[in-house]
């Protein structure tokens, strides 16, 4: 049984950059939105994929905490701590395919 719990980053910009190279700050994300989105959306997803019983998708959105949180508040102000942001956002997964390649048996000539 697994003890982790699963989740994602996103690594977003905050602006971008119009057809004359000017760069346009977007306002702050408001938290409760994207995490609403979330909320509903993957269980849509997972009944559409006949892997959640449309039951249990009413379910979890009853609950008064569905699992699903946003988390905007951190913000890398310079190349190296965006770059360091990156490289946590992607250790989980190296870590894993590591510890996989490890378990496999070694061949010659592969």
């Amino acid at each position: 049984m697994s003890r982790g719990r699963s989740h994602l980053h996103f690594l977003v910009t905050e602006g971008g950059v119009d057809e004359v190279g000017v760069f346009h700050n977007i306002p702050r994300i408001d938290n409760l939105r994207p995490a609403e989105i979330f909320a509903r959306g993957a269980p849509a997803m997972l009944v559409r994929k006949e892997l959640l019983s449309p039951g249990w998708a009413e379910r979890i959105l009853s609950w008064r905490h569905t699992g699903f949180n946003v988390h905007s508040l951190l913000r890398a102000k310079t190349k190296p701590e965006a770059e360091r942001v990156g490289k946590y956002m992607i250790r989980p997964l190296s870590d894993v395919l590591i510890k996989i390649q490890t378990r496999r048996p070694v061949r010659e000539g592969f």
